[in-house]
């Protein structure tokens, strides 16, 4: 298992990354550590959010600007 959260939205979803995040903060307190869950029952709320938002859209942009491109010769 690599999500804790019972929401239905991931940062990453959508997305290619390497790695794995080492920490999260939640309301400004540690909330997970080095594999450490420190979060505390309750304390969490929900914000609901559209799946693949304005922010997802924008990379997308981005990346397909970023993109090489043939050279005409």
């Amino acid at each position: 298992m690599t999500q804790f959260s019972k929401g239905d939205f991931n940062i990453f979803e959508g997305r290619t990354v390497r790695g794995i995040p080492s920490h999260t903060v939640s309301q400004g307190r540690v909330v997970f550590a080095n594999g450490d869950l420190r979060a505390e029952q309750g304390k969490g709320r929900y914000i609901k959010r559209p799946a693949f938002g304005a922010n997802f859209q924008a990379v997308q942009k981005r990346a397909q600007d970023m993109a090489p491109t043939a050279v005409a010769r």
